[in-house]
Formats: structure tokens, sequence, C-alpha cells
């Protein structure tokens, strides 16, 4: 096996962590609440081309190409607008992409096909989210609650990396292209949350979006998006969460 490639430097987000939580902490109240999540989520892409010439190569993609699973996490916050009604936003950091799969008798485009009966080739596309939506809640007890939380997610892509391996004789290539892509994204979430005591909520959420804005443009449009899944906790900085019979 033979590796090589170039170490990722991730982006250094300490800073815009705190301007996120300064001004949090700063007028704190019980209509504010912080919150974790990790999620995982598959992710793949739509593509489509207004150019002739590219549609063998469209065609190919869609027959080999197949999603890719990965994590995500994100740190939050919320202010409440009214009594079941939050303003959401925070910062994460996110990983889409697909997989090209290809076996058998591997043609390239010179008519060869050095000697490989087995190709694999994933890109990720690293990305920078800053997302921002309003969850409305609806209460079904003391402790459980519904919600939905349609909203957007505005993105910089600060590297694409494309893993090659190939076989027999596994070799293993690792590139990385530097970028600073502004990207959005149409997202909705609906799930739960439970109520452990006044203060602390647990949520669990299944998550969908979809790009505004190509990744690419030419000569072949892609759309990334992604579906998943994923659990967090909630604080809230005040005194406790409450339903609107309590206000």
């Amino acid at each position: 096996m033979r590796i090589k490639g170039n170490l990722i430097i991730m982006p250094k987000v300490s800073v815009a962590l705190l301007i996120l939580l300064f001004p949090i902490y700063s007028f704190s109240q019980d209509n504010w609440s912080l919150d974790f999540e990790a999620s995982i989520k598959e992710s793949f892409r739509t593509i489509s081309t207004n150019d002739p010439d590219a549609q063998v190569v469209l065609d190919a993609r869609n027959q080999n190409e197949i999603p890719l699973i990965t994590p995500a996490v994100k740190i939050g916050a919320n202010r409440r607008i009214v009594a079941n009604t939050w303003f959401s936003f925070g910062i994460g950091l996110t990983n889409d992409g697909y997989v090209l799969k290809e076996e058998g008798n591997i043609l390239f485009p010179d008519g060869g096909n050095g000697g490989l009966d087995r190709l694999s080739i994933t890109t990720n596309y690293l990305m920078m989210d800053v997302p921002l939506s309003v969850r409305f809640v609806k209460p079904i007890s003391k402790t459980w609650e519904l919600f939905i939380d349609p909203g957007i997610s505005l993105s910089l892509l600060f590297i694409e990396r494309t893993t090659t391996i190939s076989e027999p004789g596994t070799s293993i290539s690792i590139s990385n292209r530097r970028l600073l892509q502004a990207l959005s994204f149409g997202t909705l979430k609906t799930g739960f949350n439970y109520n452990i005591n006044k203060r602390l909520q647990i949520f669990g959420q299944l998550k969908g979006q979809y790009g505004l804005h190509p990744v690419k443009s030419a000569p072949i449009k892609e759309h990334l998006y992604h579906l998943g899944g994923g659990i967090g906790c909630r604080m809230l900085l005040g005194p406790m969460f409450v339903h609107p019979a309590e206000y």
C-alpha cells in the first residue's frame, strides 16, 4: 500500500464561537438557550447539464455514483420569539459528498484499463455552516414536545477532498483542493424534545437539506443534498422551560 496526500488544517472556529456566545451570556435570561448536536447523514447530489457532449459523463455518473454517509456537529443558540416559537442559529462543521465505484474491466478515456479491476473515488466537500431557522414547538405533555424547524444554512466550502482507491495492489491517493466558496441550503428538521428538568432538554430529530446554489456549474451542474438524523442536548440559560399555560 502506498499513501500520498496533504494534511488538512481545519479552520479555527474559536473566534466565531466567542462572537456567537458573548451576546448570549451578556443578556442571558429565560428566553435564551444553548444546544449541542451530533448527527449522521446520507449525502448525495443531483446533476444536470445542457451540454450534449457532457451527457455521456452524466449518465455514467448516475450509473456508478452512490451516496456517502458522513457525520456532522453543531453548537447553537436559541432565542424565544413567543411562547412556543424560537429563532435558532449556530455554527457547525459538515462533510457532504458521494462515492464513484467501478468494478470489472475499467476503461480510461485513452482506451486502456491500467491493469485495474476495481476503482473507488470518494469526493468530500468540507464546509463550515451557519444554520438559521425558526422552530415551532407543540407541547404534548409536561416532558414531551414535538417540533418542526424550517430554515436555511449559509455555508462556506473550504476543502474539496478526493480519495482514490484502486486495486489490485491497493493504492490510495488523497488530494485536497482548498476553496473559499459560499453556498446556501434550504433545511427542514422535525423531531421531539424531552424535558429532563426545568433547565435541561434532550432532543432527537430527522433532518434534510438541499443546495440552493450549485457546488459546480459547468459542464455539469451539481447540487448537494443530505438526509439524516441527530441527537443533542439543550440548556436554558434562565430559570426554566415553561409551557404557555405556565406563563
